[in-house]
Protein backbone atom coordinates (compact mmCIF):
# COMPACT_ATOMS: atom_id res chain seq x y z
CA UNK A 1 0.00 0.00 0.00
CA UNK A 2 1.10 3.46 -0.59
CA UNK A 3 2.31 5.93 2.61
CA UNK A 4 -0.65 7.45 4.29
CA UNK A 5 -0.03 10.78 6.58
CA UNK A 6 -1.99 11.41 9.70
CA UNK A 7 -1.91 14.43 12.23
CA UNK A 8 -3.14 15.23 15.53
CA UNK A 9 -2.40 16.65 19.00
CA UNK A 10 0.33 13.83 19.72
CA UNK A 11 1.90 11.12 17.78
CA UNK A 12 -0.02 8.77 20.60
CA UNK A 13 -3.40 10.41 18.69
CA UNK A 14 -2.21 10.29 15.26
CA UNK A 15 -1.06 6.49 15.18
CA UNK A 16 -4.70 6.19 17.44
CA UNK A 17 -6.30 7.67 14.27
CA UNK A 18 -4.14 5.81 11.72
CA UNK A 19 -5.22 2.22 13.00
CA UNK A 20 -8.59 2.80 13.48
CA UNK A 21 -8.25 4.35 9.99
CA UNK A 22 -7.21 1.23 8.53
CA UNK A 23 -8.66 -1.23 10.58
CA UNK A 24 -5.26 -2.87 12.45
CA UNK A 25 -3.35 -3.19 14.90
CA UNK A 26 -0.12 -0.88 15.57
CA UNK A 27 2.24 -3.98 14.88
CA UNK A 28 0.81 -4.29 11.79
CA UNK A 29 2.30 -0.97 10.52
CA UNK A 30 5.55 0.65 9.92
CA UNK A 31 5.22 4.04 11.25
CA UNK A 32 7.80 6.98 10.36
CA UNK A 33 7.05 10.24 12.69
CA UNK A 34 7.98 13.19 10.53
CA UNK A 35 7.17 15.48 13.13
CA UNK A 36 6.65 15.12 17.00
CA UNK A 37 4.49 18.03 17.70
CA UNK A 38 4.82 21.06 19.95
CA UNK A 39 2.61 22.79 22.29
CA UNK A 40 3.21 26.89 22.11
CA UNK A 41 3.67 29.06 25.20
CA UNK A 42 0.79 28.95 27.03
CA UNK A 43 -0.87 26.98 24.81
CA UNK A 44 -2.44 29.59 22.57
CA UNK A 45 -0.90 27.67 19.53
CA UNK A 46 0.49 24.30 18.93
CA UNK A 47 2.13 22.37 15.86
CA UNK A 48 0.47 18.77 15.24
CA UNK A 49 2.11 15.75 14.97
CA UNK A 50 2.50 14.20 11.95
CA UNK A 51 3.44 10.53 11.31
CA UNK A 52 3.37 8.39 7.89
CA UNK A 53 2.50 5.07 7.97
CA UNK A 54 2.07 1.67 5.74
CA UNK A 55 1.21 -1.62 6.38
CA UNK A 56 4.27 -4.25 7.15
CA UNK A 57 4.28 -6.78 3.73
CA UNK A 58 5.17 -10.15 4.45
CA UNK A 59 8.74 -10.95 5.03
CA UNK A 60 10.50 -11.98 1.66
CA UNK A 61 13.07 -14.75 1.69
CA UNK A 62 16.65 -14.20 2.06
CA UNK A 63 18.84 -13.89 -0.60
CA UNK A 64 22.55 -14.66 -0.95
CA UNK A 65 22.66 -11.03 -1.93
CA UNK A 66 20.72 -9.78 1.02
CA UNK A 67 21.46 -12.17 4.27
CA UNK A 68 20.15 -11.73 7.17
CA UNK A 69 22.15 -10.10 10.12
CA UNK A 70 23.24 -12.47 12.93
CA UNK A 71 20.21 -12.02 15.68
CA UNK A 72 17.66 -10.73 13.32
CA UNK A 73 14.25 -12.46 13.13
CA UNK A 74 11.77 -11.50 10.61
CA UNK A 75 11.33 -7.49 10.49
CA UNK A 76 14.12 -5.78 12.80
CA UNK A 77 12.54 -2.75 14.26
CA UNK A 78 13.82 0.18 12.68
CA UNK A 79 14.83 3.35 14.10
CA UNK A 80 11.98 5.46 13.43
CA UNK A 81 9.39 2.78 15.02
CA UNK A 82 11.27 2.90 17.94
CA UNK A 83 10.99 6.44 18.02
CA UNK A 84 7.61 6.49 17.65
CA UNK A 85 6.81 4.21 19.93
CA UNK A 86 9.17 6.47 22.05
CA UNK A 87 6.80 9.33 21.62
CA UNK A 88 3.81 7.58 22.16
CA UNK A 89 4.62 6.57 25.10
CA UNK A 90 6.13 9.93 26.50
CA UNK A 91 2.26 10.70 25.82
CA UNK A 92 0.49 9.04 28.44
CA UNK A 93 2.38 11.47 30.84
CA UNK A 94 1.31 12.00 34.14
CA UNK A 95 -0.97 15.13 35.28
CA UNK A 96 2.10 16.00 37.70
CA UNK A 97 4.43 15.10 35.13
CA UNK A 98 2.58 17.28 32.22
CA UNK A 99 2.05 20.46 35.04
CA UNK A 100 5.85 20.33 35.78
CA UNK A 101 6.54 20.47 31.50
CA UNK A 102 4.23 23.21 31.00
CA UNK A 103 5.25 25.20 33.88
CA UNK A 104 8.64 24.57 32.94
CA UNK A 105 8.63 25.31 29.51
CA UNK A 106 6.58 28.42 30.37
CA UNK A 107 8.96 29.88 32.66
CA UNK A 108 12.00 28.90 30.46
CA UNK A 109 10.26 30.68 27.91
CA UNK A 110 10.90 34.15 29.37
CA UNK A 111 13.80 33.50 30.82
CA UNK A 112 13.66 33.06 34.32
CA UNK A 113 16.14 30.86 35.97
CA UNK A 114 13.33 28.86 38.51
CA UNK A 115 12.82 25.91 39.31
CA UNK A 116 9.35 23.90 39.58
CA UNK A 117 8.45 21.04 42.26
CA UNK A 118 5.09 19.51 41.57
CA UNK A 119 3.39 17.06 43.95
CA UNK A 120 -0.12 15.23 44.19
CA UNK A 121 -2.38 16.27 47.43
CA UNK A 122 -5.20 14.19 46.57
CA UNK A 123 -7.11 12.73 43.19
CA UNK A 124 -6.85 15.69 40.69
CA UNK A 125 -5.25 18.29 43.10
CA UNK A 126 -1.58 19.14 42.27
CA UNK A 127 0.84 21.81 43.92
CA UNK A 128 2.88 23.13 41.38
CA UNK A 129 5.32 25.21 44.17
CA UNK A 130 7.93 27.65 41.81
CA UNK A 131 11.31 28.21 43.62
CA UNK A 132 14.73 30.27 42.87
CA UNK A 133 16.23 33.92 43.64
CA UNK A 134 13.86 35.60 41.33
CA UNK A 135 10.23 34.58 42.18
CA UNK A 136 9.18 38.00 42.96
CA UNK A 137 9.32 38.54 39.14
CA UNK A 138 6.82 35.69 38.98
CA UNK A 139 4.52 36.47 41.35
CA UNK A 140 3.94 39.81 40.25
CA UNK A 141 1.47 42.76 41.37
CA UNK A 142 -0.76 41.18 44.05
CA UNK A 143 0.08 37.47 43.29
CA UNK A 144 -1.32 38.41 39.34
CA UNK A 145 1.20 36.18 37.78
CA UNK A 146 1.15 33.30 39.55
CA UNK A 147 -2.57 33.41 39.57
CA UNK A 148 -2.12 33.91 35.50
CA UNK A 149 0.14 30.44 35.80
CA UNK A 150 -2.40 28.90 37.52
CA UNK A 151 -5.46 29.74 35.02
CA UNK A 152 -2.98 28.36 31.97
CA UNK A 153 -1.98 25.44 33.62
CA UNK A 154 -5.35 24.09 35.25
CA UNK A 155 -6.99 24.53 31.46
CA UNK A 156 -4.24 23.07 29.49
CA UNK A 157 -4.23 19.80 31.51
CA UNK A 158 -7.95 19.71 31.63
CA UNK A 159 -7.76 19.79 27.98
CA UNK A 160 -5.08 17.17 27.71
CA UNK A 161 -6.45 14.40 30.16
CA UNK A 162 -10.37 15.77 29.40
CA UNK A 163 -10.96 15.94 32.99
CA UNK A 164 -11.11 18.42 35.49
CA UNK A 165 -7.56 18.49 37.34
CA UNK A 166 -7.16 21.60 40.13
CA UNK A 167 -4.11 22.76 40.09
CA UNK A 168 -2.23 25.52 42.53
CA UNK A 169 0.52 27.60 41.52
CA UNK A 170 3.21 28.64 44.23
CA UNK A 171 5.99 30.76 44.71
CA UNK A 172 8.04 30.69 47.71
CA UNK A 173 5.56 30.94 50.57
CA UNK A 174 3.33 33.50 48.67
CA UNK A 175 0.21 32.04 49.09
CA UNK A 176 0.45 30.85 52.99
CA UNK A 177 1.26 34.59 53.39
CA UNK A 178 -1.34 35.91 51.30
CA UNK A 179 -4.13 34.00 53.46
CA UNK A 180 -2.84 34.95 56.59
CA UNK A 181 -2.95 38.93 54.87
CA UNK A 182 -6.54 38.81 53.85
CA UNK A 183 -7.41 36.95 56.83
CA UNK A 184 -6.42 39.68 58.99
CA UNK A 185 -7.65 42.03 56.62
CA UNK A 186 -11.49 40.68 56.69
CA UNK A 187 -11.24 40.91 60.51
CA UNK A 188 -10.37 44.59 60.65
CA UNK A 189 -12.77 45.61 58.14
CA UNK A 190 -15.17 43.39 60.34
CA UNK A 191 -14.84 45.57 63.48
CA UNK A 192 -14.82 48.93 60.87
CA UNK A 193 -18.34 47.88 59.82
CA UNK A 194 -19.46 46.75 63.66
CA UNK A 195 -18.17 50.26 65.09
CA UNK A 196 -19.11 52.60 62.16
CA UNK A 197 -22.35 50.58 61.00
CA UNK A 198 -21.42 50.85 57.45
CA UNK A 199 -20.59 48.54 54.49
CA UNK A 200 -17.11 48.33 53.99
CA UNK A 201 -15.45 46.47 50.35
CA UNK A 202 -12.15 44.59 49.78
CA UNK A 203 -10.16 45.15 47.01
CA UNK A 204 -11.14 42.84 43.29
CA UNK A 205 -9.94 39.04 44.63
CA UNK A 206 -9.95 35.70 42.69
CA UNK A 207 -12.45 33.16 44.01
CA UNK A 208 -9.95 31.44 46.31
CA UNK A 209 -9.37 34.80 48.02
CA UNK A 210 -12.64 35.93 48.50
CA UNK A 211 -13.19 32.49 49.87
CA UNK A 212 -10.69 33.32 52.37
CA UNK A 213 -12.30 36.40 54.01
CA UNK A 214 -16.42 34.66 53.75
CA UNK A 215 -14.69 31.78 55.69
CA UNK A 216 -12.50 34.18 58.23
CA UNK A 217 -16.06 36.35 59.41
CA UNK A 218 -18.73 33.28 58.65
CA UNK A 219 -19.04 32.88 62.34
CA UNK A 220 -18.86 36.17 63.50
CA UNK A 221 -22.94 37.22 63.48
CA UNK A 222 -22.16 40.64 63.56
CA UNK A 223 -21.45 41.32 59.77
CA UNK A 224 -22.86 39.38 56.60
CA UNK A 225 -20.37 39.20 53.57
CA UNK A 226 -21.18 39.10 49.77
CA UNK A 227 -19.37 39.07 46.42
CA UNK A 228 -20.25 41.72 44.09
CA UNK A 229 -18.83 42.23 40.34
CA UNK A 230 -18.89 40.88 37.11
CA UNK A 231 -15.84 38.57 35.79
CA UNK A 232 -12.76 36.85 37.59
CA UNK A 233 -12.30 39.57 40.33
CA UNK A 234 -14.59 40.50 42.43
CA UNK A 235 -14.72 42.64 45.55
CA UNK A 236 -16.40 41.09 48.99
CA UNK A 237 -18.56 43.42 50.75
CA UNK A 238 -18.70 43.34 54.52
CA UNK A 239 -21.91 45.16 55.91
CA UNK A 240 -24.07 45.06 58.94
CA UNK A 241 -26.12 42.08 58.91
CA UNK A 242 -30.02 42.89 57.39
CA UNK A 243 -33.45 42.49 59.22
CA UNK A 244 -34.45 39.17 58.58
CA UNK A 245 -37.53 38.40 55.85
CA UNK A 246 -40.14 36.25 57.70
CA UNK A 247 -42.99 36.09 60.61
CA UNK A 248 -43.02 39.27 62.33
CA UNK A 249 -41.93 41.53 60.06
CA UNK A 250 -43.70 44.87 59.45
CA UNK A 251 -46.63 44.93 56.85
CA UNK A 252 -46.75 48.51 55.22
CA UNK A 253 -50.03 49.54 55.24
CA UNK A 254 -52.40 49.34 52.28
CA UNK A 255 -52.87 52.54 50.20
CA UNK A 256 -56.92 53.45 50.73
CA UNK A 257 -56.69 51.89 54.64
CA UNK A 258 -57.38 54.34 56.82
CA UNK A 259 -54.93 56.51 59.01
CA UNK A 260 -54.26 55.87 62.83
CA UNK A 261 -55.49 59.42 63.79
CA UNK A 262 -58.57 58.99 61.71
CA UNK A 263 -59.12 55.50 63.38
CA UNK A 264 -58.87 57.49 66.83
CA UNK A 265 -61.28 59.80 65.89
CA UNK A 266 -63.69 57.39 64.64
CA UNK A 267 -63.58 55.83 68.14
CA UNK A 268 -63.85 59.07 69.72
Amino acid sequence: MMPQTYAARSVAEAIKAACADLGCDQEQLEIEVLSPGMIGLFGICFKKAKIRVRRKNASPAPSPSAPLREGAEGDAPSPLREKAEAAGEAAQESPAAACQRLLSGMLAAVRLPLSVEVVEEGEAMLVARIKGDDIETVIGAGGEGIDALQYLVRKMLSKQFRRKITVTVDAGAYREQRREALEAQARQLAEEVKALGRSRATPPLNPAERRIVHMAIQGDPGVRSRSVGEGLYKKVVISPPGRRKGPGRRRRPHPHAPAQDDKAKAHA
